[in-house]
């Protein structure tokens, strides 16, 4: 596993910590001034996430910022084994950042109105509502990664489940352009494809309109799979539904 490598400034010969700046960007070296180029792959761990340094919440933004901004240069070199657990915590980290976010919002807003400021349904809300969305969008992950994988393989990709995996994980935070205002509804599906697409086809070794295809019919499967389990249950509740007024209901009186 390559550490961490600092860069040289040209200018007076001092070591810089690169992770203090952006990939692609000039930085300012700390001791003369000179202007240092950041290059898109800097030396280290090619996965900030996975690379273990520095504070977890910093490492999640960083590698949020090379997979959603640089999927070419990103999904080219980062490693596609070493096991579910890095890349399912890093969902799990994106959902954990929404429910700390709710959960300072939500009081606030509420103070802002007169209202109670820490109501007890808050608390119990993030308890259980945290721990069960990380679970379903884990499932969900999974799910989705399967078919898709399938439909790649059928494709001629070559990599494994877990490449797969790590594509759809290190893409998720994708969804939070699903709600911008106007072009959200757009812009996420777009945006998703077009990274994903580079992640398939270096984690696959396929051409990119092979990965193209191969992304596309997976999650047409998914949203056909998870469409008519969704049909399924409500048709199901409605049949539970209607049984259970019909028990409810109240015997008619007795004839005469």
């Amino acid at each position: 596993m390559p550490g961490f490598t600092p860069l040289r400034c040209s200018s007076c010969g001092t070591f810089v910590d690169w992770r203090e700046g952006a990939p692609g960007e000039p930085m300012p070296c700390p001791e003369c001034g000179g202007t240092i180029h950041v290059p898109l792959d800097p030396p280290g761990h090619p996965n900030p996430w996975e690379g273990r340094e520095g504070f977890f919440l910093k490492r999640w933004w960083r590698t949020c910022d090379r997979a959603l901004y640089h999927p070419h240069v990103f999904f080219a070199r980062i490693p596609w084994r070493g096991g579910h657990s890095a890349p399912i915590r890093f969902v799990v980290a994106f959902y954990l950042q929404f429910f700390l976010i709710l959960g300072v919002w939500i009081p606030v807003s509420w103070a802002l109105k007169g209202k109670a400021p820490f109501p007890p349904s808050l608390f119990l809300f993030v308890a259980l509502g945290a721990p069960l969305v990380c679970g379903l969008a884990t499932a969900l992950l999974y799910l989705v990664s399967f078919l898709v994988h399938l439909c790649l393989r059928a494709a001629g990709g070559k990599g494994p489940f877990e490449a797969t995996l790590r594509v759809h994980a290190y893409t998720f935070p994708l969804l939070i352009f699903r709600y911008v205002p106007w072009v959200g509804p757009f812009l996420h599906p777009l945006w998703t494809v077009a990274c994903q697409t580079f992640g398939f086809a270096a984690a696959h070794r396929i051409a990119k309109k092979r990965a193209l295809v191969g992304a596309l019919l997976g999650a047409a499967l998914a949203f056909g799979i998870l469409a008519g389990l969704g049909y399924l249950f409500l048709v199901v509740g409605l049949v539970v539904l209607k049984g259970s007024l019909e028990l409810m209901a109240p015997a008619p009186p007795p004839g005469p």
